[in-house]
């Protein structure tokens, strides 16, 4: 991982998609302009993230009745991510229903610890987004067409303070891209990487896709998650985690 700015990163600054603009004092002001450091370090970070662009904005996320003890939880990670990444600390979040949150609290988990290290940071990248059945796809691409993109995201896999893994498991996986995901998940473990597993299998399940050896260090190097509501969408209490909180 280098420690200046990628060639392929190119930076638009537009204030009306800061991710600071309903916090920061100077915005809307002669001060707010290209030059903001703080704006210019979290596009870096949200760059080589690889947390797509429309995703990579605060939001609030609605709290079931099912899930309060989990989301309560989940909270307090959220304010003390700072040190739960630097204790090296692991999280599988999972639920056996689609759209009740999983992949969202990964991300607002995620996007909150850059936004704990955005002003301290060099320029290099300190958390990633995989959705492996993407990451899979693109893996195996890029030996036919090397993209330098995709062969950053491969280097800072094994150095990022934190990785969320979307879909750990999914149900296309095959021997082969167990085996590479296994080893960039070891690797991590080796030397005390923070983690964030999505999947929408229990442990019983995650075994029969990926193995024993592997499942037994996730789950027994985790805190376990689940989520049991349905559809998020049909849930109407939002969480009491502003995005004055969230920043």
């Amino acid at each position: 991982m280098t420690n200046y700015i990628r060639h392929t990163y190119h930076r638009e600054f537009n204030p009306e998609i800061c991710w600071y603009k309903e916090v920061c004092d100077k915005y809307g002001t002669p001060e707010c302009n290209f030059h903001c450091h703080k704006n210019f370090r979290m596009d870096y970070l949200m760059f080589f993230s690889n947390i797509p662009r429309t995703q990579q904005y605060p939001q609030q996320l609605s709290v079931p009745a099912a899930d309060r003890l989990a989301y309560a939880r989940l909270k307090e990670i959220l304010l003390d991510i700072y040190n739960w990444v630097q204790d090296g600390k692991n999280l599988y979040l999972f639920s056996n229903k689609f759209g009740n949150g999983k992949t969202s609290w990964a991300l607002k988990l995620l996007k909150n610890y850059l936004n704990f290290v955005v002003s301290s940071t060099d320029l290099v990248p300190r958390g990633l987004f995989i959705s492996l059945p993407d990451f899979m796809l693109r893996y195996k691409r890029n030996y036919r067409n090397p993209d330098p993109m995709f062969e950053y995201l491969l280097d800072d896999i094994e150095v990022v303070d934190l990785v969320v893994w979307d879909d750990i498991g999914f149900a296309s996986m095959s021997d082969a891209d167990f085996k590479i995901i296994s080893g960039y998940i070891e690797t991590r473990y080796n030397q005390k990487l923070s983690n964030i597993f999505t999947s929408n299998l229990g442990k019983k399940a995650l075994s029969a896709q990926i193995g024993d050896r592997l499942t037994s260090r996730i789950w027994n190097r985790s805190e376990i998650i689940e989520l049991k509501a349905t559809d998020s969408r049909t849930l109407r209490k939002l969480l009491n985690v502003s995005d004055e909180e969230e920043e």
